[in-house]
């Protein structure tokens, strides 16, 4: 299980060296990419960010409030009855 864990480790750092070498905080840094799709991936990333949704703008929602409520309730409130209550009962 050592062993196990020591590669996984490894396989980790190698992983983040890798990531460290061949990747590149925006597009236009890359020095592999052609100039079109650099052009293509520039204005969609323009596009994603006028597009967000601000967490006030969802919280003034009504319909995002009352399905969050439901979610939840539905979640953590309701105890768990028929057959999964008894499931829960035999593996306590």
């Amino acid at each position: 299980m050592l062993l196990f864990a020591l590669y996984i480790g490894a396989l980790g750092i190698v992983w983040s060296i890798l990531w460290i070498f061949f990747t590149f905080d925006t597009p236009s840094k890359h020095p592999r990419i052609d100039p079109k799709e650099r052009d293509y991936i520039e204005q969609s990333q323009g596009l994603l960010a006028s597009a967000k949704v601000s967490l006030v703008g969802c919280l003034h929602d009504q319909a995002n409030i009352e399905q969050t409520l439901s979610w939840l309730k539905q979640t953590y409130w309701n105890p768990p009855s028929g057959p999964n209550r008894l499931r829960l009962l035999a593996d306590s």
